[in-house]
């Protein structure tokens, strides 16, 4: 008698139920800062549809740090739609041991692309690994703010110093 029973896996998935906003109401005095405006919007971009695109997309040398690489990425748009902006900004990466590349540390230029229906547009990842940055895989994101965000998982292997 086996120990197991053996089932197809989309038998097993059970569908998840979209988020809903909370109906909590936050109440601002006058001296206090935006934090309510901040957290609706960080609420509301959560609920709108995001897209990661396949990845990761990584720097092709290992770097030493001191060294900086550079991945360069391409977006096209569907010849059927309209324009796209996309305002592109990194996360920090991170190692599996949770050594971090800050995210300034990483520069997306140019830092917002417009792409004409049927068209693309290139942008380039530039990481400057810190001197103390232990060795290992880093990954984070580029995320790509706009009408429809874009996430773009990219990764960076950090070797050990050059003597």
């Amino acid at each position: 008698m086996p120990y197991f029973e053996r089932k197809p896996w989309l038998e097993s998935v059970q569908e998840v139920a979209k988020a809903e906003p909370p109906d909590a109401v936050i109440v601002m005095g006058e001296n206090e800062s935006g934090i309510g405006d901040i957290a609706r919007d960080v609420l509301s971009a959560e609920m709108r549809p995001q897209y990661a695109l396949d990845g990761p997309y990584r720097c092709r040398q290992t770097l030493a740090p001191g060294q900086s690489g550079s991945i360069t990425l391409e977006v096209s748009a569907d010849s059927a739609g309209s324009a796209l902006t996309l305002d592109l900004s990194p996360s920090d990466l991170r190692s599996r041991s949770g050594a971090i590349i800050p995210a300034n540390k990483i520069e997306v230029w140019p830092g917002q692309v417009t792409i004409a229906p049927g068209t693309s547009a290139r942008f380039v990842v530039e990481i400057l690994v810190p001197l103390q940055t232990e060795p290992g895989i880093y990954t984070g994101r580029v995320i790509g703010s706009g009408p429809e965000p874009l996430s773009f998982l990219i990764e960076v292997e950090v070797g050990r110093p050059k003597s």
